[in-house]
Formats: C-alpha cells, sequence, structure tokens
C-alpha cells in the first residue's frame, strides 16, 4: 500500500474583520498584530497568547482559531484561561471578555484550565450543551460528525445544561458526561489519561472500529469504507501518533480481528474472524 502520512497544514486566525493569518514557522517567536489593547503573540513553542496591555471596558467581537486535521494548538486566552486544542477543532472568542462573564464556542475537541474569576463565570458553547465554570480543568469532545459529546471533568465543578431546555447536571472531578440522543448520563472515570491526546497519543477506551477511524481520519490522509459487521467492533488501547498510519493499522489488525486493505484509492475495513 503507498504511504498514507499525517496531514500537514497549518492553523489559522481567523480576525473579526474577517482577514486570516496563518500561523506557522515563519511567524513563530513573534507578536502577530495589536488590537482592542491586545497584543497577539505567536510563541516560540508553537502556541498563542494573548495579552491585555491596559483596561478594556467591552467585550469584543468573536476571533476563530482554525485547528486544522493532523495538529494539535494551544491557546492563551487573555483572562489567563489556558486551553489545547485538538486536530479539526474550532474556537471562537474575543480577544477580550466582558465584565459580566467570558464566553466561548467550541467545534471539536479541547482541553480547558480555566483561570478562577468568581465574578465572570466561564461559559463553553456546543452544538448542543452549554457549560459553567468559575475555574476548574475539564476535557470536552463535542466533534460535530460524532453522536456522543463527551464532558470530562478533572478538578473543580461544572454546571452542564442540554441545549433546548433539557438535562441539567453539575459534575464533580471524576464524571464524565455523556450527551446521545438517547439523553444524558453520567459515568466515574479515570480522569488520568484523559488527555493523553496532548502528548500525541490515541486513546481509544473501548470505542467501535466506526468511533476509531473517524478520529484517525481526523489526522492521517486517507479514506475508508468500514464493512457494517465491523463497524461496531470493539477496540481498546492507547497508541501513540506516528507520522504514517500502517504501525496503527497493524495493532488494529491484531487486536480487533480484521483485515485492512487498499481498495482502489481508498482503505477497506472488513472482519477477520
Amino acid at each position: 500500500m503507498p504511504v498514507i502520512s499525517r496531514v500537514t497544514a497549518d492553523a489559522t486566525l481567523v480576525m473579526p474583520d474577517g482577514s486570516v493569518i496563518t500561523l506557522n514557522e515563519a511567524t513563530r517567536n513573534s507578536r502577530i498584530t495589536s488590537h482592542d489593547n491586545i497584543e497577539i503573540i505567536h510563541a516560540d513553542d508553537g502556541g498563542l497568547v494573548y495579552e491585555t496591555q491596559s483596561a478594556v471596558a467591552e467585550a469584543t467581537t468573536n476571533t476563530t482559531l482554525n485547528v486544522p486535521r493532523g495538529m494539535t494548538f494551544y491557546i492563551a486566552l487573555e483572562d489567563g484561561t489556558h486551553v489545547w486544542l485538538n486536530a479539526d477543532s474550532k474556537l471562537h472568542f474575543p480577544a477580550v471578555f466582558g465584565k459580566t462573564e467570558r464566553r466561548v464556542i467550541l467545534e471539536g475537541e479541547g482541553y480547558f484550565d480555566v483561570k478562577s474569576d468568581s465574578q465572570r463565570p466561564f461559559i463553553v458553547e456546543t452544538a448542543n450543551q452549554q457549560l459553567t465554570i468559575l475555574g476548574t480543568q475539564f476535557n470536552l469532545s463535542a466533534y460535530p460528525d460524532e453522536q456522543k459529546t463527551l464532558t470530562t471533568l478533572v478538578e473543580g465543578s461544572v454546571f452542564l445544561s442540554v441545549t433546548g431546555g433539557g438535562s441539567t447536571t453539575v459534575l464533580k472531578p471524576g464524571q464524565q458526561a455523556v450527551l446521545s440522543p438517547e439523553g444524558l448520563i453520567v459515568n466515574e472515570v479515570n480522569t488520568r489519561d484523559i488527555s493523553i491526546w496532548r502528548d500525541g497519543v490515541f486513546k481509544f477506551d473501548g470505542c467501535t472500529l466506526s468511533e476509531v477511524f473517524i478520529k484517525l481520519s481526523r489526522w492521517y490522509d486517507f479514506d475508508y469504507t468500514l464493512d457494517s459487521n465491523a463497524e461496531n467492533r470493539i477496540f481498546r488501547g492507547n497508541i501513540k501518533v506516528y507520522e504514517d498510519v500502517y504501525p496503527i493499522f497493524d495493532v488494529i489488525e491484531m487486536v480487533a480481528q480484521v483485515g485492512i486493505t487498499m481498495k482502489g484509492e481508498s482503505i477497506n475495513i472488513k472482519m477477520t474472524k
């Protein structure tokens, strides 16, 4: 089979005026721009840092950070909150938060370390839920192409409300809320590896092969077809992100007992037993 490598692309920052800034090696360790009394710095370690230069009275219009397939990205917001974004994710946020709340919108997956501020709750919106936080650490996975939204609390507390006046719950450390078309449930989980993706590791904790290949396709440049009788085969394991996908395919074939072959220009996955 031909080499199937990681997707290579640059993160981008879409400014309130619609202009786009590409974040690459050329912009590292430099001040990208300054607006609304905010300095935007692309740090030497690859992350993005927003620094307040002086007091600002009003919240600003949202900026969008686009993290493409094949990479993760880190941002420090102006209030001191830190966010790590997984591949194929978007964060919509103001350069400056308002006086009464700090609100962002997430599409994809992010790990949040929220700066405590009792006067301004931190609010994270997704397509189907809203989280309200004062100061805490949690992981939120809310990809549009996945049926489940997973909110996992590491420390602090989170108030979760389902969009449209549905269920609400308050999460405690070590709990994970799973929102799906069937409803909202809360489980006790081990949070030790919940953000292991930040270290370049896939964590497949009882995922179906359908879920596994959705995650892999966010990192590697391939199309695939998954036979219906293999879609719900369960796979567990932690696998590092390689530069090409074949070491991962080898593990999946051995553990899940499936065959992965090239069919035309697409990968085909089918049962072997």
